[in-house]
């Protein structure tokens, strides 16, 4: 057992370590200590004596835009990205478009993002093969863009069922060529989406019964809005097409949706 006063010169030593962390104030601040972070990882160098170690302990609570930050076409080294970010606080954050597209090891803990405020995740873990994290309790009431945000995310087969989206506009190429996504979201609320084309393209296992969409789809879309929705996937009804409705009943509920809603017809 520590003494009374070698515990205390100690959490005075840590809380000295910790008052001289900085915070991020801007995004390309972080993303050049991201970058030099992915160079050397070590505990003495200067962005850890300045930013504080490891990267999970960063302050990153004052940035709004945490877009492409560990994408792998900004930079090639973020491919083999794969660390605890569990401590981050972005209660901030607006724009976390592509944050991990290309980061094929990444599957940290992101459970704890706050994303209430979060307006764009287009793209996000685009290509993260290997993200399966929990991201079931996130708050996307706002984010509007969905576009490619699990689009070739191969092992993702997260619970996403309470997610709300009332907000969303665009769910294009969402899951695309996420070969293990079959998650039941069929209590969403798609009624400001004007963009399904290729959403569940290829995502080989998805055979979700989609029919409670029916009626909340607008009734103004083309058939191009709707494109290839369910191409490639295990739906009963996966016309290339994209779902359909019956030329006598212009302008009335979808009658395919996965399945064909007109044999669920009580």
């Amino acid at each position: 057992m520590y003494s009374v006063s070698l515990r205390t010169t100690i959490l005075l030593f840590i809380g000295a370590v910790s008052a001289q962390q900085k915070c991020f104030e801007t995004t390309p601040e972080l993303r050049d200590a991201v970058d030099a972070y992915l160079t050397n990882s070590t505990r003495g160098t200067t962005v850890a004596q300045t930013y504080g170690w490891p990267i999970g302990s960063w302050c990153v609570r004052d940035i709004a835009d945490f877009s492409y930050l560990f994408d792998v076409k900004r930079n090639p080294a973020n491919i083999n990205f794969n660390e605890d970010l569990t401590g981050w606080v972005t209660t901030c954050a607006r724009d976390m478009r592509y944050m991990f597209a290309g980061a094929e090891k990444f599957d940290g803990d992101v459970s704890r993002f706050q994303t209430g405020r979060v307006l764009t995740m287009e793209g996000m873990f685009e290509d993260a093969k290997a993200f399966n994290g929990d991201v079931s309790n996130w708050d996307v009431f706002n984010v509007q863009d969905f576009e490619r945000m699990f689009s070739g995310a191969s092992s993702f087969a997260g619970d996403l069922s309470e997610w709300d989206m009332r907000c969303a506009e665009d769910i294009s190429y969402m899951f695309y060529d996420a070969v293990s996504f079959n998650s039941d979201i069929s209590a969403w609320t798609v009624t400001k989406v004007t963009d399904f084309r290729f959403a569940f393209d290829d995502a080989k296992v998805f055979a979700q019964n989609l029919c409670p969409w029916s009626d909340k789809i607008r009734v103004n879309l083309t058939a191009a809005d709707l494109t290839a929705m369910f191409t490639g996937t295990a739906c009963p009804v996966n016309d290339e097409l994209g779902p359909v409705v019956n030329e006598d009943e212009a302008g009335q509920p979808l009658t395919t949706l996965c399945y064909d809603c007109r044999d669920l017809e009580g």
